[in-house]
């Protein structure tokens, strides 16, 4: 059903695997997959993204987006211009995206799955 999209299996299976859906429901939901063909991918990652993220890590993946190639920490915490947001805490939640197979570490820079070559 996913057209073998590698990001849609893998976000398939991540809503699995934390047992936030089934695979059988996931299956039945027609917002998922009776849409035009390709669409299937940005469907599983809209759900992941309005249901499965925190307030964080939809933040941290905004900021990413902006740039659309890899960036450090710091170039992270130059446009969250906020106190807040330190390394650590980018490199906390970027872990946590990356356990959810969203980020990409590649050295020391970040890289949003989406946008990844």
């Amino acid at each position: 059903m996913s057209g073998g999209h590698p990001l849609a299996l893998i976000l398939l299976a991540q809503l699995v695997i934390e047992e936030a859906d089934t695979l059988s429901t996931l299956l039945n939901d027609d917002s998922l997959w009776n849409t035009k063909k390709g669409e299937v991918a940005e469907n599983i990652f809209n759900k992941v993204y309005n249901e499965r993220l925190s307030e964080d890590e939809r933040k941290l993946l905004q900021y990413l987006s902006i740039f659309r190639q890899p960036v450090p920490a710091k170039a992270i915490i130059a446009i969250a211009n906020h106190s807040e947001w330190s390394e650590s805490k980018v490199k906390r939640v970027s872990l946590s995206l990356t356990r959810k197979s969203l980020l990409q570490k590649e050295d020391e820079n970040w890289v949003f799955l989406p946008n990844a070559r």
